[in-house]
């Protein structure tokens, strides 16, 4: 049996509130000696002295200045336009309903009589028969499996009866049609178009219409240079073929020559270039007229020079400027800095 422990009395019983309790150290403030008082004094004077002498400006500004090197480039005037894509190509469609097993990739360059794929089919009703057919290339070309649907309507015997009053009601038509299948390797139906081969040695047409803000004087034979989104906005050089003037905007048909990748676009936004401007292309921040006169701000052996410049073009924010030398330096942010001005090497 356990022992039951002796209890206290009252009278012995701790009172934790009868304990005085622990004493508080106070910190004693450090007293600022007298070195350190000097130091900080002549800190601050030193910092007064930089802000009213300018230094202290310059060393902070330096980290916000921005300057660029004179480098002759080109800026482009251009009139966006959205292009129809029109190639000499001809659509094969399958001969029955099957699967088509592609035997050449997209893009690539094919002869005539290349065996492009296989089209199988069950010849029963179980899987025992299975006949494969091998499709061939009517042409040489460039092997495309997207198909949209205007290759029936777009083909080359309707190419040479291309008509700029006929066109834009046609590509309503074409509008109207869903797109096919792209890629290979897949289930087609009976009169499916399952690929086309383009004439890579044939030029290609692009049709604009409602074309606004073209130059005075393009007419049938004028050259252009064309940049279209779906091709990476390369340079292609064109030529106009038919132009017609309307209410609406300008109804332009182009001539290109192939360009590679262009097999696989029907329709793209882009640009006509109508004007090009070479010299040393810069915001038009930049500029800074001093007695109306055009000029710019130089970083000239640690200062800042203000010197006249020609200007040849301005289009939206850019400026075109010619009579700098290739190797001055141009302060890009005007309002950082005044002329005559101290500025630390930037570059």
């Amino acid at each position: 049996m356990r022992k039951q422990g002796k209890t206290k009395p009252a009278s012995e019983k701790i009172d934790m509130q009868m304990i005085p309790p622990a004493p508080v150290r106070i910190r004693k403030k450090h007293k600022q000696s007298l070195p350190g008082k000097i130091f900080i004094i002549a800190v601050l004077a030193v910092l007064l002295l930089l802000i009213g002498s300018g230094v202290f400006k310059s060393v902070v500004t330096r980290f916000l200045i921005s300057v660029v090197p004179v480098e002759t480039t080109q800026l482009e005037d251009t009139v966006t336009a959205d292009f129809l894509i029109i190639r000499q190509e001809t659509a094969l469609s399958a001969p029955f309903k099957g699967f088509f097993e592609e035997a050449v990739h997209d893009g690539e360059r094919v002869a005539k009589n290349t065996v492009i794929g296989h089209l199988m089919k069950n010849a029963g009703s179980s899987l025992e028969k299975t006949e494969k057919v091998a499709l061939l290339s009517p042409q040489a070309g460039i092997l495309s499996y997207f198909v949209d649907g205007y290759e029936g309507v777009l083909t080359p015997q309707t190419w040479p009866q291309l008509d700029l009053a006929k066109l834009p009601e046609l590509k309503k038509e074409l509008d109207k049609k869903t797109t096919g299948t792209e890629g290979g390797g897949r289930s087609v139906e009976a009169g499916e178009y399952y690929c086309k081969i383009v004439d890579n040695l044939a030029p290609c047409s692009l049709f604009a219409e409602g074309v606004q803000g073209l130059p005075e004087g393009l007419a049938a034979g004028s050259a252009v240079n064309l940049r279209l989104d779906g091709l990476n906005e390369q340079l292609i050089d064109a030529r106009i073929t038919d132009f017609m003037k309307a209410e609406e905007g300008d109804r332009v048909l182009f001539s290109i020559p192939y360009v590679t990748g262009i097999e696989d676009i029907r329709s793209s936004a882009g640009k006509i270039v109508t004007g090009k401007y070479g010299g040393m292309v810069v915001d038009r921040k930049v500029l800074v007229t001093k007695d109306e006169t055009a000029g710019i701000y130089l970083l000239s052996k640690g200062h800042v020079l203000w010197v006249p410049i020609q200007v040849t073009a301005v289009i939206d924010n850019k400026a075109v400027l010619r009579g700098l030398a290739n190797g001055d330096w141009i302060i890009a942010t005007p309002g950082l800095v005044k002329e005559g001005q101290r500025v630390f090497s930037l570059h």
